[in-house]
């Protein structure tokens, strides 16, 4: 958008659940070039605080600034405490939005749930029936509780004009808006990955000599790992962006369960050596394949990639390779980890959100 038309969009009001890394990210975009986007609520697991005026963008990279130094939103002046108070401040500001006819935008950025959704599937739930829109980077609200979204939504038609959750798959890449558009173009047989970039950063540093556990400290040092990296080490992370990936690409509902996995852990220094001896490396690669009827089978096992391929690159660097049936493979490689490039992704879901009809 440009600066011009942003002058005459309407305004929108949002609501931020998640400060760490990406949401920190965020909040620095918004304050440097969110024209007519006000942020009128932020929340971490401590607590919540709100604005109704909006935060001025010196506040918003003021508390970011704090937040990576250490303090919780309930620390702050004016804050309330508690989780729950998040919830409660969100329905209220949507109301406030509402009544003066605004659109409003709950961001979702809290922890992953994987096996309910956790607190941020209930967050996106209750904005999307009062009405809101939801930009959502978790991936456990999509994987634990796509139906009850779309329901909350209103069906399947208002889900997709409401809710947008590019950055869950791929950080800044837009895999599912490619997969979405060649789908419409042409049947889809399937989908190779290398969808975590933490596990590639990891095989990566290990393949120049780094014992498993201290590639995972760097990664972890560079904001690419959590502090838990077992979702990332044994393959649940891109197993649930594949579940989104199916779902949202080619309308399968996958249970995650369905996806075998094999751990980075298993990534032994002779295997490791194994794949260079033969002009390849070491990749956690994730496959979506459609039968012939149409089943979608899904995978995350470790496999020997040719060294030039996308699939093969390290550093945080992702890949995916779309392969249609009318239009021969489709390849989207770059960036796929890291808190700038998913904060770019989340801005562009609010961009869109913020001016659909």
């Amino acid at each position: 958008m440009t600066r011009e038309a942003a002058q005459d969009a309407p305004c929108v009001d949002l609501a931020i659940a998640g400060m760490g890394n990406v949401g920190r990210a965020l909040a620095t975009i918004i304050a440097h070039q969110g024209a007519n986007l006000r942020v009128v609520l932020i929340g971490d697991s401590s607590g919540s605080l709100a604005d109704p005026n909006g935060f001025s963008p010196f506040s918003l990279v003021d508390l970011a600034a704090q937040k990576g130094s250490g303090a919780r939103i309930a620390d702050l002046s004016g804050a309330a405490s508690g989780a729950a108070s998040y919830e409660a401040a969100l329905c209220d500001a949507i109301e406030r939005a509402r009544a003066g006819k605004r659109r409003f935008i709950h961001v979702e950025l809290g922890p992953t749930e994987l096996s309910h959704g956790g607190s941020a599937r209930s967050r996106c739930e209750r904005a999307l029936k009062k009405g809101a829109r939801v930009a959502c980077a978790a991936k456990g609200p999509l994987v634990a509780g796509w139906e009850a979204l779309v329901a909350a939504a209103g069906g399947e038609t208002a889900f997709w004009e409401n809710a947008r959750f590019s950055a869950s798959v791929g950080a800044g890449l837009p895999l599912i808006e490619v997969g979405r558009q060649l789908a419409l173009g042409s049947p889809l047989n399937g989908i190779v990955a290398a969808l975590n970039g933490t596990s590639n950063l990891v095989l990566g540093l290990m393949e120049e000599g780094a014992t498993l556990e201290e590639a995972v400290r760097l990664a972890q040092s560079l904001g690419m790992a959590e502090a838990d990296p077992a979702n990332d080490l044994d393959g649940w992370d891109q197993a649930a962006k594949l579940v989104i990936l199916a779902r949202a690409v080619f309308g399968v509902a996958l249970p995650l369960e369905a996806v075998e996995r094999e751990s980075v852990r298993n990534a032994s220094a002779t295997r490791l050596a194994d794949a260079h001896t033969s002009g390849c490396r070491l990749r956690a690669i994730g496959r979506l394949r459609r039968s012939d009827d149409g089943k979608l089978a899904a995978s995350v096992r470790l496999e020997k990639v040719p060294m030039l391929s996308p699939l093969a690159s390290g550093g945080g660097n992702a890949a995916a390779l779309f392969d249609t049936a009318w239009a021969g493979e489709v390849l989207v490689s770059g960036r796929g980890a890291g808190p700038r490039e998913t904060a770019s992704a989340v801005y562009r879901d609010i961009r869109i959100l913020a001016r659909g009809t």
